[in-house]
């Protein structure tokens, strides 16, 4: 969960990449899908993504799934 890029699996399936990005205090997590993600998948990440900003003591300002 700490590196970079971070791995995101799905049932143990490598489904895409991720990366955290801060700048000033806007925390961001981009998310490179290597499929379509189901909402339910979605939303796992982004409370992964709010875990990881709790870690750093920072608030996510958004998850980005990319295209």
């Amino acid at each position: 969960m700490l590196g970079r890029p971070g791995a995101a699996l799905v049932d143990g399936e490598l489904v895409g990449s991720w990366r955290p990005r801060k700048s000033g205090r806007a925390f961001t997590v981009a998310v490179q899908p290597w499929r379509r993600l189901s909402d339910a998948t979605r939303e796992a990440v982004t409370g992964q993504a709010e875990r990881l900003a709790a870690y750093r003591s920072v608030p996510l300002t958004g998850v980005d799934f990319g295209s």
